[in-house]
């Protein structure tokens, strides 16, 4: 069985210095074995000032336990972007489900130097949960 869930930033996000949420998954229920696929994709443009751009996946809420590709707790891309630049990325891993319960994952970032802006539609997530396949 597969369950999918998807979600897109509806407004204008601006990006930070401080931990910043971008787009949030609902809340699904999983259990111990199952495996979730995480789709994520961002374009961002930098302020006037240059500076690191980290975006990454990460449990946001809930009481599932697992992890990303066998020992981290989030999906992260930090790239320095030039003053007034665009970033576009993608993220994608797996996390395995080791404690069943809720989960709800997001795409947070955070923007060095300046603040960061994302479009509305600019940034969407992706989660397919594959049922009982550890």
């Amino acid at each position: 069985q597969v369950d999918e869930q998807s979600a897109e930033n509806a407004a204008l996000v601006t990006v930070t210095a401080v931990t910043t949420e971008i787009v949030s998954l609902p809340s699904m229920t999983v259990a111990v074995g199952d495996r979730v696929l995480v789709y994520a994709s961002l374009l961002a443009t930098k302020g006037a000032t240059a500076g690191n751009l980290n975006v990454y996946v990460n449990k946001s809420a809930g009481t599932a336990v697992g992890t990303f590709l066998h020992d981290y707790s989030i999906l992260r891309h930090i790239e320095s972007v030039l003053a007034n630049g665009n970033l576009s990325i993608v993220l994608a891993g797996v996390f395995k489900i080791t404690g069943a319960g809720t989960l709800t994952l997001r795409v947070d970032g955070d923007s060095a130097g300046s603040d960061s802006t994302v479009s509305a539609g600019a940034a969407d997530i992706h989660a397919l949960v594959l049922r009982g396949t550890g």
